[in-house]
C-alpha cells in the first residue's frame, strides 16, 4: 500500500496533476503511525496534505452517521473547513 501511494503521487507529479491529500475525521483510533507515514511521504514529495484525524471540533459523536462516517451536520462542518483550508493554500 506504501509504494502504491506514493507511485501514485509520482504518476500525478509527472502528469502534472493537482493533489491534496486529506485525512477525514473519524471516531475511530488511528495509530499516529499511518498518519506520520502519510506525513513523511507527502512532505518527501512535496504535497500538500490537510489532517483533520484528530480536530477536536470532529470529536462529538452526533456529528457521525456511524463511526467513520460524518452525517449531514458533521459532513456540512468538514466540507465548510476543507475548502477554507484549500482556499489558503491557493492563497498562499
Amino acid at each position: 500500500m506504501v509504494n502504491t501511494f506514493r507511485d501514485f503521487l509520482k504518476i500525478a507529479r509527472k502528469n502534472k496533476i493537482e493533489v491534496h491529500v486529506v485525512i477525514s475525521p473519524t471516531t475511530l483510533y488511528q495509530t499516529h503511525n499511518s498518519i506520520l507515514r502519510i506525513k513523511q511521504i507527502t512532505n518527501d514529495l512535496g504535497y500538500h496534505l490537510i489532517d483533520f484525524s484528530h480536530k477536536p471540533q470532529f470529536k462529538q459523536s452526533d456529528l457521525y452517521y456511524d463511526q467513520t462516517h460524518l452525517n449531514n451536520v458533521g459532513a456540512n462542518k468538514f466540507s465548510k473547513l476543507l475548502a477554507d483550508s484549500l482556499n489558503q493554500t491557493k492563497i498562499n
